[in-house]
């Protein structure tokens, strides 16, 4: 069964405003529910900080298993399939009464966060509203 998930990345530490490129294979940290993840299941990129650029940026899916790095860290491959122009915002995330209770908003520390399938609709209705980057 595939799932959804938002992986979670702080601009002082890889501001993926300046690293994703569609297309592109991203190794991601597997934090969390590393032994949930598979290939195929759907990712959305939240950039955390302030208000004005807390939010969705980009969706993709993972493309492999579960790996450890050189550090013996986890990871993941994932594959970046749409950039947006301009995110979505915390604000119209927090304001949706399907997404006001995703776990990010309550607890935002972490990389890896479950969205159930309700929440992941909700999201990608809010992303396909938006305009991709061409």
């Amino acid at each position: 069964m595939t799932k959804n998930w938002i992986y979670q990345a702080r601009p002082d530490q890889y501001d993926i405003r300046e690293h994703l490129r569609v297309g592109e294979e991203v190794p991601w940290r597997a934090t969390r529910f590393a032994k949930d993840m598979r290939d195929g299941d759907g990712v959305f990129f939240w950039l955390a900080g302030t208000p004005d650029i807390r939010g969705v940026y980009a969706r993709g899916h993972v493309t492999g298993p579960v790996y450890k790095d050189e550090q013996g860290a986890p990871r993941i491959p994932v594959k970046v399939d749409a950039i947006l122009d301009d995110h979505v915002t915390v604000k119209t995330i927090s304001e949706s009464p399907t997404l006001k209770n995703l776990d990010i908003l309550r607890i935002p520390i972490g990389t890896n966060f479950k969205l159930k399938d309700t929440e992941a609709e909700g999201i990608k209705l809010l992303f396909s509203s938006k305009q991709i980057k061409t």
